[in-house]
């Protein structure tokens, strides 16, 4: 028995203490949710306005943003914070890998993502890399019909869908658009959906 008559347990506190302890916990959390948010809206939208200027986006915003990232969940949560935004980094870097390798993207939208990632974890990253893939596509789609080239992309697409036709030969466009506004559209998608 405690000094408060509770039986006391192998090293846990007795419950009232647990309560506590995990209302403050929550309570500091929930004060920082909207911080992390802010933050991310900021430095994703701040990094599109950049990439829609420059067609890049610099390793200024990005390497610092990650960092922010991990020091937050940090202090928010700890070891176990800090794991959970590492985890969320990388989440944010292999979703982007394969179209990065296919030569698709450029890194700066992949450490973009990374930050997505550091900043809120590894589920809203990838929810994050959906829906910025939905309003990637569809912004891809319009740039195509605004330059007048919809019409060779869906017969070569069409071409390479037949028996016998050239698979995997989709025309090459040599069309660029900032991605950044993609993955800004997928963030606040995200963020909404939350």
């Amino acid at each position: 028995m405690n000094w408060a008559g509770t039986r006391k347990t192998a090293g846990f506190p007795p419950a009232p203490e647990v309560c506590r302890r995990l209302y403050r916990r929550r309570k500091k959390w929930q004060g920082l949710i909207p911080i992390i948010t802010v933050t991310t809206i900021v430095i994703v939208g701040i990094a599109a306005a950049w990439d829609v200027r420059t067609g890049r986006i610099p390793n200024v915003i990005t390497l610092p943003a990650i960092c922010l990232g991990l020091a937050l969940n940090m202090y928010d949560s700890g070891w176990p914070g800090l794991w959970a935004a590492l985890a969320g980094t990388l989440v944010g870097l292999l979703t982007l890998a394969i179209p990065f390798a296919l030569g698709g993207i450029g890194a700066g939208d992949v450490k973009l993502m990374a930050v997505v990632g550091a900043l809120n974890g590894g589920p809203f990253a990838f929810k994050t890399f959906l829906l910025g893939a939905i309003a990637g596509g569809i912004m891809a789609l319009a740039v195509i019909a605004w330059k007048g080239r919809l019409k060779r992309l869906v017969w070569g697409m069409a071409l390479s869908a037949l028996p016998g036709g050239p698979f995997g030969a989709f025309p090459r466009l040599g069309m660029r658009f900032p991605y950044g506004v993609a993955i800004l559209t997928g963030t606040v998608s995200a963020y909404m959906l939350r």
